[in-house]
């Protein structure tokens, strides 16, 4: 079983001038700001077979103080597995989003698994696992 991780940051610097022309003053700030999105942590196992299904977990935490609407999740894959949209329901803030997922594997070699989560309130929050899938099951057992 893997956890495959990744981080989305977005980073601002403000600078900020200002020169008062009655006392010939002048005034220089500057902050810096992180916003750091989840990603999406998806627990699948590093082989899959042809054919047989297989359930993956995917999950991360709304790291807003408000709550997710029109939630959605897209899965893909490398011409593997169908593409499938899933509806969710509202996100609480801090909730913790956890989605089961059905894979069926479709052809055999290495393959990409996308996933992505957007709502009206936070988007482009991704994930991706690579997985091996052969048509020789009976290897490993």
């Amino acid at each position: 079983m893997i956890e495959e991780k990744s981080f989305a940051c977005l980073s601002l610097l403000i600078s900020i001038w200002k020169n008062w022309s009655k006392t010939n003053q002048t005034w220089v700030g500057e902050d810096d700001f992180r916003v750091v999105k989840p990603s999406i942590v998806m627990e699948i196992p590093r082989i899959l077979f042809v054919g047989r299904p297989k359930r993956i977990l995917l999950y991360f935490e709304n790291p807003l103080k408000k709550s997710l609407t029109d939630c959605k999740m897209n899965f893909g894959g490398s011409r593997f597995v169908r593409a499938e949209e899933m509806s969710i329901g509202p996100v609480a803030p801090g909730e913790k989003v956890q989605v089961t997922y059905d894979l069926i594997p479709q052809t055999s070699g290495k393959h990409n698994i996308l996933v992505t989560f957007t709502s009206k309130q936070l988007s482009n929050i991704t994930g991706m696992a690579t997985v091996e899938v052969t048509r020789d099951w009976r290897r490993f057992r």
